[in-house]
């Protein structure tokens, strides 16, 4: 009896001691699937401690499973999405933007009539994005899917889905990419893969923001996510994108890019079998420059550098670890991505070069503005783009002085204002209106960039430099990560100056 004892308590001990493991297996899983929100909560935290942040369960999470197929231009995807109901009341649907199938109809693709022989020079090219299957937790799930441009997908719940609740929902698709010089399509150089997926839509104040693809302006908003992409493109291709490079692995003739990007606005990638890539380390930030002209790309090298420099100090610190400006096929000038930004090829070349250092300044300052402070970019577009034009007139302030700047200022924006000003004197001025209220891009040009800048201006010589900076400074700190309003930058100008300046806001954004 007592051998048999003790082979029990033998017996039992390894009981013990396997389930201690298990237990320990199960917590390690736990901790390392949350661990992206805690980073991600803690990047917010260390970088604003003085913003009041949710709790880490606000950051919704995208996993993506990407094929690229660089021959038929498509995109094969398996996404998934972590959603959590932070909308504070029960929903029984939820909304997604669909932004590819703009890009199916010469009609719908957001491109203004003059601009689509430069958008498409081989003539129009449909691109598209075809949902094969969706499921929410791990359930088949009923969508349809609408709007101009059939751009809105809504996904109906079975069960409505209460605050602070969590979905995991799984789409299939497939993304036909055209060929068009825009921000989503193809050219000789370069794969412009953005706004490319579904990307939920916000939900404010005014419920789902159901927004369509406008031509005119960026017509983007959203909440920051975590995001954990992967990529798998043929070997000889470079990609580009948001987000750090975790590891690369090779597969035969085809490489897989693991990248991860925590609390940024969007994702979007360009490749190139063709790229070349200069890098510089600033601090904890590395600058990277993409690019096919090795003389100019080393130059927008140090045109970027040089931008998160200025605007670090003038600011405050960018909060990711990387930032790229991409050479591509691109006619627009500049767009902006969070921490990747895309510059039109043509701009690569002596002739060009004040212009590509301009557009690249303004496309970094849009990382600030856009990128880590968020606005409703379709209601208050002015919001991220006057505060981006002057915030590029701030940089040849600093890095060239401003005798220098002044003259920028009176060139670039003062006459480009009067010139479309002198077109039509009884146009109004209104800046701050939704983006489908403007005649077209000139008017949108001419006020929302330019009057803008100009405003801000005003705005600087009335209260001085000091204060200026310190509205820019405690603006950015106060609302990093979230989306902010008109009237929140309007509080926070009348906090730091301590003046009443209603007045003058509505004079220059309302009045004509």
């Amino acid at each position: 009896m007592k051998v048999f004892f003790i082979k029990k308590d033998g017996f039992v001990k390894i009981i013990i001691i396997t389930l201690i493991l298990i237990i320990l297996f199960v917590c390690i899983n736990i901790f390392l699937n949350t661990a992206d929100k805690n980073k991600s909560k803690q990047l917010l935290e260390d970088n604003f401690s003085q913003r009041e942040i949710k709790a880490s369960e606000w950051l919704n999470e995208y996993f993506m499973d990407v094929v690229l197929d660089t021959d038929l231009k498509k995109l094969d995807v398996m996404q998934k999405i972590k959603y959590v109901n932070n909308e504070g009341t029960e929903l029984e649907s939820i909304y997604f933007h669909l932004y590819p199938n703009a890009y199916k109809s010469q009609d719908t693709a957001p491109f203004e009539e003059q601009d689509l022989k430069r958008a498409y020079p081989n003539g129009f090219n449909s691109g598209h994005i075809k949902i094969d299957k969706i499921e929410v937790n791990g359930k088949g799930a009923k969508y349809s899917i609408s709007g101009q441009g059939e751009t809105i997908l809504e996904l109906q719940l079975k069960d409505k889905i209460k605050p602070l609740d969590e979905l995991d929902i799984d789409i299939k698709y497939i993304v036909k990419l055209p060929n068009s010089l825009g921000r989503f399509g193809y050219g000789d150089f370069t794969i412009n893969s953005a706004n490319w997926y579904p990307v939920l839509c916000v939900y404010d104040d005014t419920g789902w923001s159901k927004y369509p693809y406008y031509a005119i302006g960026d017509p983007f908003y959203s909440h920051v996510a975590n995001y954990n992409v992967k990529i798998t493109a043929p070997s000889s291709w470079i990609i580009a994108s948001t987000g750090n490079v975790m590891d690369k692995k090779e597969r035969g003739d085809l490489t897989t890019w693991d990248i991860k990007a925590l609390a940024v606005r969007d994702f979007a990638f360009i490749a190139s079998d063709k790229f070349m890539v200069s890098s510089k380390s600033l601090k904890d930030i590395q600058v990277h420059s993409y690019y096919f002209t090795k003389d100019f790309g080393e130059r927008a090298l140090k045109y970027a550098s040089d931008a998160i420099d200025v605007f670090n100090e003038y600011f405050g610190d960018y909060p990711y670890g990387q930032f790229s400006v991409v050479q591509t096929d691109f006619f627009i000038g500049g767009m902006e991505y969070p921490n990747v930004v895309m510059i039109d090829k043509s701009l690569y070349n002596d002739a060009s070069k004040f212009l590509l250092e301009y557009v690249i300044a303004h496309e970094t300052a849009h990382q600030w503005w856009y990128s880590t402070v968020g606005n409703n970019e379709i209601e208050e577009a002015w919001l991220d783009e006057s505060l981006t034009e002057y915030s590029t007139m701030i940089y040849f302030e600093q890095v060239y002085g401003k005798q220098m700047r002044d003259e920028i200022f009176k060139s670039m924006i003062v006459d480009k204002y009067d010139r479309n000003r002198a077109k039509d004197k009884e146009q109004k001025e209104i800046i701050l209106k939704p983006v489908d209220e403007f005649e077209n891009m000139t008017d949108y040009d001419s006020l929302v960039y330019a009057k803008g800048a100009m405003m801000l201006d005003s705005l600087r010589k009335s209260l001085g430099d000091d204060v200026f900076k310190d509205i820019m400074m405690t603006y950015y700190r106060n609302n990093a990560f979230g989306i902010s309003s008109t009237q929140e930058f309007i509080d926070v100008c009348e906090q730091v100056s301590g003046q009443k300046l209603d007045d003058f806001f509505t004079g220059w954004l309302m009045d004509d």
